[in-house]
């Protein structure tokens, strides 16, 4: 039980660590990804560049899945990569390391909108 406990915690710490460094990679500041609700905020409106109201979807159950994994396609098309790369950090959120610190990825704004 302890084990588990503490594996979860390091993945969710991890987690945070990575969404902080990809908002630095995506020209945004770190902290804006540690404040629950505006870091969807900044994805919504400065990333996605879509009406600010829609952070409410977000509030109705199962659409918030819905729109976060939209959210997270967006970020995973900014840095070239596909919506299997999407599907895998959905399951395995610790995985947006790799994104982060990933020398080799760069997050292009203009790629990221394609098809949006």
């Amino acid at each position: 039980m302890k084990l588990e406990v503490i594996v979860r915690i390091v993945m969710l710490i991890a987690t945070i660590v990575g969404y902080y460094k990809l908002y630095e990679k995506m020209g945004r500041n770190g902290w804006e990804a540690l404040i629950p609700i505006y870091n969807i905020y900044v994805l919504n409106t400065y990333v996605q560049k879509r009406n600010p109201w829609l952070v409410l979807l977000i509030l109705v159950p199962f659409v918030n899945v819905v729109y976060g994994i939209i959210l997270l396609h967006t970020i995973v098309k900014g840095f070239g990569k596909t919506w299997i790369y999407t599907l895998i950090i959905a399951i395995l959120p610790v995985l947006i390391l790799i994104l982060a610190f990933n020398e080799n990825d760069h997050y292009d704004e203009n790629r990221a909108l394609e098809n949006c």
